[in-house]
């Protein structure tokens, strides 16, 4: 049930009143992503108050793992740490980890100081992974049972240990010697005879991931095989924990905001609700880089200076030429970085497709160069300045689609992001090549322009 203006000003309306049982009454008509709507829309001291309510009503841990990181950091900040302690848990520990994670390291060592041996250690054990590796995503709530019971032995011991687990997707089975061998899909398991042995139900040759592993490997294998849940083994095949697939979109989510920052060469910290000071030291650095960059295209520019004096008209256009490049070289980007995170291509079609997208933007570059040029000829009654504006938006689009294709298989081949700063090289090449060509023919046929 998504909130409204009404709900959201009822809410601030009994909280400024101290109204705990109506709020109560109120929030259980919600699920935890909902109740985070809420957060964003009250001041310090109405938050304060309805984290003390869903606090008070075991409800404050999963509503706060749906809040953006900038908010739920913010609000850790004041948490007092004991509350924190038992908001932690109360989760499963890889969402501890995560809780962990947003704390200074002062104030994460008292936390983990207060927490029972068991979960210090489950949580110690997942942050000894590298952060965005399928071990730190994992928990150790799994249904594990041995490969010689029967279904009816199975289905009782699922029954006991089911308040253990939030989720039970899969039954995964193990050999007497702890090595993971194969799956059983709870649809499978309760429609099986019950004498059968799961040895014999079990899918075998099961999907898992190691505990190394980058977290992108495991949002692939989640979809393509359309799994609930992938488990995470050692190197001996042990049964470590298991990724469930809200993690899953989670980590779909990071990877999708993370190479559309890298394009723009933001840092994937920065996010709406980050503090202006954040923001800014974080932009700052990289705003500074894309100057250089854009100094770089004005001195392509500047080399043309005595032309552009005699036909002013050329600075009209000048845009024109630099902006379509510009979309061009992202269009392809966007296409050719998609298609590496996927898999969909390998080093060995880089050639071919740089050439086919090549291809595309000299074909779309005439196209558009054809409506601009004649647009061109029409405004100004020249039909060189139509046949220029025509040429260079050729030229143009074809190192857009040149640099769009080959930057991310480069930076691929050089065990780089394919996204990091993409756009902004990409656009460079596209400004600087632009300007270069479009000035350059001018100065070709400026006898014609005059």
């Amino acid at each position: 049930m998504a909130v409204n203006t009404t709900q959201i000003e009822l809410l601030r309306k009994l909280l400024r009143h101290g109204a705990k049982e109506r709020v109560v009454k109120t929030l259980s008509k919600f699920r935890a992503a909902d109740l985070a709507e809420f957060f964003k829309h009250l001041s310090p001291v109405e938050q304060r108050a309805f984290i003390d309510i869903l606090y008070s009503q075991r409800q404050a841990a999963y509503t706060l793992l749906e809040l953006p990181d900038g908010i739920l950091e913010e609000i850790l900040d004041v948490l007092e740490i004991e509350k924190i302690s038992v908001l932690i848990k109360r989760v499963a520990a890889d969402d501890a980890v995560f809780f962990l994670s947003l704390l200074d390291t002062d104030r994460a060592d008292q936390v983990m100081a207060l927490l029972d041996e068991p979960t210090r250690q489950q949580i110690e054990r997942i942050r000894m992974y590298p952060a965005e590796s399928a071990g730190s995503l994992m928990t150790n709530e799994m249904m594990t049972l041995t490969d010689s019971m029967t279904v009816a032995q199975a289905i009782e011991e699922i029954r006991a240990r089911a308040e253990e687990h939030e989720f039970i997707f899969y039954v995964y089975v193990v050999s007497d010697s702890g090595t993971f061998v194969g799956v059983v899909p709870i649809r499978r398991l309760i429609t099986a005879p019950p004498d059968t042995r799961l040895q014999d139900v079990m899918a075998v040759n099961p999907v898992a991931v190691k505990a190394t592993d980058d977290q992108e490997r495991v949002a692939n294998l989640t979809a393509r095989y359309n799994l609930l849940a992938v488990p995470v083994v050692d190197d001996q095949f042990k049964l470590l924990g298991v990724i469930t697939v809200d993690d899953v979109i989670d980590v779909l989510t990071e990877e999708a905001t993370e190479d559309m920052y890298k394009m723009q060469l933001l840092s994937d910290e920065d996010r709406v609700y980050s503090p202006v000071g954040k923001s800014i030291q974080r932009r700052m650095p990289w705003m500074v880089l894309n100057l250089a960059t854009a100094f770089l295209a004005s001195t392509v520019v500047g080399a043309f200076e005595a032309t552009i004096s005699q036909v002013v008209i050329l600075a009209a256009f000048m845009p024109i030429v630099a902006g379509m490049g510009g979309n061009g070289g992202t269009q392809t980007l966007t296409v050719i970085t998609r298609g590496i995170a996927l898999g969909e291509l390998g080093y060995s079609d880089g050639i071919r497709t740089i050439g086919k997208q090549v291809l595309i933007g000299l074909v779309v570059g005439a196209g558009v160069g054809i409506i601009a040029g004649g647009i061109a000829w029409y405004w100004q009654g020249n039909p060189f300045l139509g046949l220029v504006l025509f040429l260079s938006m050729i030229v143009n689009m074809s190192i857009a689609g040149l640099a769009g294709a080959a930057v991310p298989i480069l930076l691929k081949f050089l065990n780089q992001d394919p996204a990091l700063g993409g756009g902004v090289i990409v656009t460079t090449f596209t400004d600087v090549f632009g300007f270069f060509a479009f000035l350059g023919l001018a100065t070709v046929f400026l006898q014609y322009l005059v």
